[in-house]
């Protein structure tokens, strides 16, 4: 697959409808084309702001049936006129420079040097959120650490998260999931959620916790970059892990953490489906 064919798929892959051999592909020419990959990440962010700071408004029928009508009517341009336009203005072809400019403005945020005031990314505090998810991603990818649940659906374990009154867990309805796991724990009385998708030979492992018991307590911790991040647009990527790719984002009041060896790209293009 060259460059043109994956900038092409990257709408596809986004919206979740690249699946098998051109999937394959796509995720395979990232790993030789650093440009390709970061450009699908950039996009995957933007979407993944915009999805979370905008409200899904439905149109009105009268408005939409006069673009249907106006869509459908005739009109004076010629074929060959249109097609230059079409040609030369398509959204795909627009949508890299769209994402690169929206991520300049929070270039700082995903991928900029940590302040002087920042904390280390070595995150060793024992009740820093990322510490905690990074442990316990090692801890079950060991075996050391068993879930208390395994379900083939994602409604089972969203039940079972409801019978231990977690009423903050979420837990995304992923088709390509082979299973789902789930455990419940506490920490210094703070009621956690994880959920675990596996996916063939690759494993998201989620991390939640009500967003207040992170943001309006000090039991619980995260890094100032982290925090900063997440209250402007609601996501963080931490870097600098060498062995997975963790990411943090806010849905409705629960802080989530995402932890996985999968490349980062593929990371948000799942959440990004749900």
């Amino acid at each position: 697959m060259n460059c043109t064919e994956a900038n092409n798929l990257f709408g596809e892959a986004l919206d979740g409808f690249v699946s098998g051999n051109a999937r394959h592909s796509l995720f395979e020419h990232f790993g030789i084309c650093r440009s390709c990959r970061k450009a699908f990440e950039l996009e995957s962010i933007t979407k993944l702001i915009v999805k979370s700071r905008c409200t899904r408004v439905h149109t009105p029928l009268d408005v939409r049936q006069s673009v249907l009508t106006a869509l459908l009517a005739p009109t004076a341009v010629t074929p060959t006129l249109f097609e230059w336009i079409q040609q030369t203005f398509t959204l795909r072809r627009l949508l890299p420079a769209l994402a690169v400019s929206v991520a300049m403005v929070f270039a700082m945020v995903f991928y900029g040097p940590p302040t002087p005031t920042e904390e280390s990314d070595a995150h060793t505090a024992s009740n820093d959120v990322i510490f905690q998810s990074l442990r316990n991603f090692a801890q079950l990818q060991k075996g050391e650490v068993k879930p208390t649940l395994v379900a083939s659906t994602a409604q089972d374990i969203h039940q079972y998260l409801d019978n231990n009154g977690l009423d903050f867990a979420i837990v995304h309805p992923m088709d390509c999931c082979t299973s789902y796991e789930a455990m419940t724990s506490k920490y210094k009385g703070i009621e956690l959620a994880e959920v675990v998708y596996r996916m063939s030979d690759d494993v998201l492992y989620v991390y939640q916790v009500k967003k207040k018991n992170v943001f309006e307590g000090s039991t619980l911790v995260i890094p100032p970059a982290a925090r900063t991040a997440l209250a402007k647009t609601g996501w963080y990527t931490d870097p600098h892990h060498p062995n997975c790719n963790v990411i943090l984002w806010i849905a409705d009041q629960t802080l989530c953490a995402a932890v996985s060896s999968m490349k980062k790209d593929e990371m948000l293009a799942l959440l990004n489906r749900n």
